[in-house]
């Protein structure tokens, strides 16, 4: 992610790992065996979790594709993860109607992994986005 744009300021991330949140002393380049410890995708095999994640598809802080990465290797792993992805979003949900939508899944969520309780059908079937904004235009008024 180190390489990529910040798009809602529109600098490099490079930043955010240097001199912010990532707290590196030192560039990718430099710090390599750093940067590998820090990547999920580079630990993935170590997560026990069932993992629930999401993102907006306008997320200008974080590319919403890089989630689809660590989808693909999780379930690759057969580890249990679920990628939300919310149209229309950015970093932070705007919409109430998501707002709620995210709350009340990340209590399923937790409701079926630390209680017991049986999973809903989003957790073992999922929904693909593709499938997601069909639906959504189908939902959607037309206006001429």
């Amino acid at each position: 992610m180190s390489l990529s744009i910040y798009w809602n300021s529109g600098t490099p991330d490079q930043k955010i790992f240097e001199t912010s949140q990532g707290r590196f002393d030192g560039p990718w380049y430099e710090r390599t065996e750093a940067h590998i410890r820090n990547s999920p995708m580079f630990n993935a095999s170590k997560i026990k979790a069932p993992l629930l994640v999401t993102f907006g598809d306008k997320d200008g802080a974080v590319d919403w594709h890089q989630g689809i990465e660590m989808y693909g290797t999780m379930r690759r792993m057969e580890k249990p993860f679920v990628m939300l992805v919310y149209a229309d979003e950015n970093h932070n949900f705007t919409k109430k109607e998501n707002q709620i939508d995210y709350q009340k899944r990340q209590r399923e969520w937790f409701d079926h992994y630390l209680l017991g309780k049986p999973a809903e059908k989003w957790i073992t079937d999922g929904v693909s986005y593709v499938d997601r904004m069909k639906e959504k235009e189908k939902e959607t008024p037309k206006t001429n």
